[in-house]
C-alpha cells in the first residue's frame, strides 16, 4: 500500500536566514598608499645597490662573508650600511645564507609603510 503526502498539509517551517547589510564605508583615502607607493621605490633602489655592490666586487663579498663566518653582526650590518644605504636594514645570517629585511617608515607620518626581504644563499 502507498500513502501519498499532500504538500498542503505540511506547514512550511521557516528558518532564520541571515541578509548581509552593507555597511557604509568611510570614503577611500589614498594618501598614505600613495606615499607608501613612493616609499617602496626608493626602498627598491637601496636594494638594488647592494645586490649590484654584491654581483660585482668579491672582496666585498669576501669581507661580508669573513664577518658572518666570525658572527660578528655588527661588521656586516656596518659594510652594507657603507653603501649609503636610506632605510633602515636589519642582518641575518646562517651557515647556509644571508637574510637582509629592508624597510622605511613614510616621510610625513613617520609610520612603517614598506618591508623587502632578501635572502642570500652563499653555500
Amino acid at each position: 500500500m502507498m500513502y501519498y503526502y499532500v504538500p498542503s498539509y505540511y506547514p512550511t517551517t521557516l528558518y532564520p536566514v541571515y541578509i548581509p547589510v552593507r555597511e557604509q564605508l568611510p570614503p577611500v583615502n589614498i594618501e598614505f598608499f600613495y606615499e607608501s607607493a613612493n616609499e617602496t621605490v626608493r626602498l627598491m633602489n637601496d636594494v638594488r645597490v647592494v645586490l649590484n655592490k654584491l654581483s660585482t666586487s668579491k672582496e666585498f663579498d669576501r669581507q661580508i662573508m669573513s664577518a658572518a663566518q666570525q658572527s660578528d653582526h655588527e661588521e656586516v650590518k656596518r659594510l652594507i650600511q657603507s653603501l649609503n644605504i636610506t632605510s633602515t636594514i636589519e642582518v641575518g645570517f646562517t651557515p647556509d645564507e644571508l637574510r637582509l629585511n629592508f624597510s622605511k617608515k613614510t616621510v610625513h607620518s613617520n609610520r612603517d609603510c614598506c618591508k623587502i626581504t632578501i635572502f642570500l644563499r652563499w653555500r
